[in-house]
Formats: C-alpha cells, structure tokens, sequence
C-alpha cells in the first residue's frame, strides 16, 4: 500500500493507494531557514495566513495519530511528549545552542524575518578549482565536473542485489516509473 501526504497532485500523488491532504505552508507555524543560496543568511517564522480548510490536519498530527494506534510505546518514541509546536521550539533552542547570536524564539516570532550576512564574505562553491582547474582538479577521474561519470556507470552495470534482499513489486505494477 502506498500512503501520499502531500498539497498537490504530484506525480507520487498520482500512485498512492491512499491520499490524505497536509496542510498549507500559510496553515501553520513553521521556521524556514535559508544560508546556502549566497552572503545572506536568514530564517522566516512563517505565522499561518489562514486557518486551515475542511478537516485537513497537519502531517505531524496525522503521524501522531498513527503512531498513538500502533501503541503507546511507539507514540511515545514518535511524539517524546512534544506537540508540533514545541518540537519547532525544541529544534531552534538546539538551533540557537550551536549559534548563540540567533534571537530568542519569541523574538524570532515577533520579527517574522531574521537576516545575517556571511562574515567570510560571499561564498563560491569549488571557488579554487574554478579560478585554477590545472591546480585543483575534482576528486573525479577526469579532475573536472562530470555530467557522465564511467565510474557510476561501471558500477550500476556490475552491481547484484545482496542475498536475502528484495526489489519493490511496484517496478511490475508500473513498468515506467
């Protein structure tokens, strides 16, 4: 059985045996960190923009929930004693562990946007290999980015599946997914 959580008719979505809505993004309280797109570090505090619609829960309410059926010892484990929102609290507390000048969760709350520059400056990925490939070649056989890689094809044409393991029976259901 195949179970989609999702907002959308995605393209998983589209072979799930059953299909249950998640909520919005503007339905509920969430961080959103973002430090790998360039100088400028900053977490959203996304406050719901609207109350979720007709009887669609959150996805981590739906896993309670599942989790609480299967046992307490197992709802236990899943939920710690924490609702959603305290899991975001715990999470930025361990957040803020490793990085003392982040602001308080309720400051974070109140400000919506947290911006910080880079204090190294603007980062650029393979920077020394892309001012000298000569110098700095890739860890590849070729020292330069590969779009094909003999390497990963020589190993997917040799590779066995291990004694004792099993492929999905999905690849006979849908022979072109």
């Amino acid at each position: 059985m195949i179970v989609v959580i999702d907002n959308f008719m995605t393209s998983s979505a589209k072979y799930a045996d059953i299909l249950l809505p998640d909520l919005m993004t503007v339905e509920q309280e969430d961080i959103i960190p973002n430090d790998y797109a360039g100088n400028m570090g900053y977490l959203i505090f996304i406050q719901p923009a609207t109350t979720p619609k007709f009887e669609r829960k959150p996805i981590y309410w739906v896993l309670s929930e599942i989790a609480r059926r299967l046992g307490d010892d197992v709802y236990q484990r899943f939920t710690e004693d924490r609702t959603q929102a305290q899991w975001l609290q715990y999470l930025y507390a361990k957040m803020q562990a490793r990085d003392p000048a982040l602001p308080a969760y309720d400051e974070l709350k109140k400000m919506g946007i947290y911006k910080r520059k880079d204090p190294n400056g603007h980062f650029v990925a393979y920077k020394k290999f892309r001012e000298d490939p000569q110098a700095n070649p890739l860890k590849t056989p070729s020292g330069k980015i590969e779009i094909y890689s003999s390497k990963l094809a020589h190993i997917a044409s040799t590779w066995e599946l291990a004694e004792g393991d099993v492929i999905s029976p999905l690849a006979d259901l849908y022979p072109h997914l």
